[in-house]
């Protein structure tokens, strides 16, 4: 076994085995949900027919996603082995407008689940022994949180997580082998005609029950921040909170998760049996209950969000691949380019971005 993760949860670690899989000693149903070959959520998005048929997104957009293999421990996903897959880096430019617009597509599936971490450790982008492309979040474990800006979700640069690090990055060099203007408006327009045609599913799913006792991570501070203080051979515990002390002084990462139906944060004991609520209340932590999307917020501030999100993230992914003025159209969506702005035309709808 080969160890490739940091401790947690009493100093258990994902591992790849002999047999090249991952195993993760965590909950791993929100990886399944968007990755196993037998995924209910994206047959459930392969075969939805949304009425407004001025959806002209690329039908098989999902086919980027590998269909990985899952073997949960005794048939439930507290734990279990996942497939591993081997793809090799993109030096020539082989992607078409179609593996653009499904960029697009998955980049706001991501997204509108709120989904977080998406650095580059954490996307899985290339080609597999067939030549085929490869395009998905591997490590997904913080998800439905309320973010208004693409960069949010890591995919972009954000704060001190510069452009070497962020999830797009392999993307990025992928597209500047050969960049045109219609390879980014292929992308943009993937982003934005999934965020419209899929909305009502989503809204949905945060309405089903069974997704109410799935533990969702809960990330309070990085864990190179943990790390240092790992590492250290003395420190100020008065600098942090009782429960995160509590999982370093037995040299764990401290770990925290909530689930969809509630703001309350949990944590483990040593032994993973037990479950000990959070007592931690403060501005900070307030603030960051305050961006957890749960099946009780209101469903009219859900989809002011994601409108939000969808017109803040186009702009913000024809900032990160085009630095150049320009005019162009990709199907029914217009970009105007220059130094003061960009202005975006989709589905009558006009929107500028200073």
């Amino acid at each position: 076994m080969k160890i490739i993760g940091d401790p947690h949860n009493g100093q258990k670690r994902v591992c790849l085995d002999i047999f090249n899989r991952i195993y993760k000693p965590r909950n791993i149903y929100w990886e399944w949900l968007f990755l196993s070959e037998s995924s209910l959520l994206i047959e459930h998005l392969k075969s939805y027919k949304n009425i407004n048929t001025e959806f002209d997104l690329y039908d098989k957009w999902y086919t980027l996603i590998p269909s990985m293999k899952f073997t949960p421990d005794n048939n439930i996903f507290n734990s279990g082995y996942i497939e591993y897959h081997n793809i090799s880096e993109i030096t020539e430019p082989i992607l078409n407008e179609n593996d653009w617009e499904s960029c697009g597509a998955i980049i706001a599936m991501y997204a509108m689940f709120g989904i977080t971490d998406l650095h580059f450790e954490n996307i899985l982008f290339g080609k597999n022994s067939d030549n085929k492309i490869v395009f998905c979040a591997l490590d997904i474990e913080s998800i439905f949180n309320k973010i208004g800006l693409l960069s949010q979700t890591h995919l972009l640069p954000f704060y001190d997580l510069s452009e070497n690090i962020c999830g797009l990055k392999k993307i990025k060099d992928a597209f500047n082998l050969k960049p045109k203007n219609k390879f980014l408006g292929a992308l943009v327009f993937g982003y934005l005609t999934f965020m419209d045609k899929y909305k009502e599913v989503f809204l949905n799913i945060l309405n089903n029950n069974f997704f109410h006792q799935i533990p969702i991570r809960v990330i309070i501070r990085s864990t190179n921040f943990y790390n240092e203080i790992i590492q250290k051979k003395s420190f100020n515990f008065d600098n942090i909170y009782p429960e995160e002390k509590e999982q370093i002084l037995r040299k764990d990462i401290p770990y925290f998760f909530r689930y969809i139906n509630s703001r309350d944060i949990f944590y483990y004991s040593e032994s993973k049996k037990n479950i000990k609520f959070s007592h931690i209340r403060n501005n900070s932590i307030n603030q960051i209950r305050e961006q957890f999307v749960t099946s009780n917020t209101d469903i009219k501030k859900i989809s002011n969000n994601l409108l939000l999100l969808k017109k803040t993230g186009a702009a913000q992914l024809i900032k990160f691949f085009n630095q150049e003025k320009d005019f162009f159209i990709y199907k029914n969506t217009r970009f105007y380019l220059n130094c003061d702005y960009i202005k975006i035309e989709y589905r009558n709808n006009l929107w500028i971005y200073k």
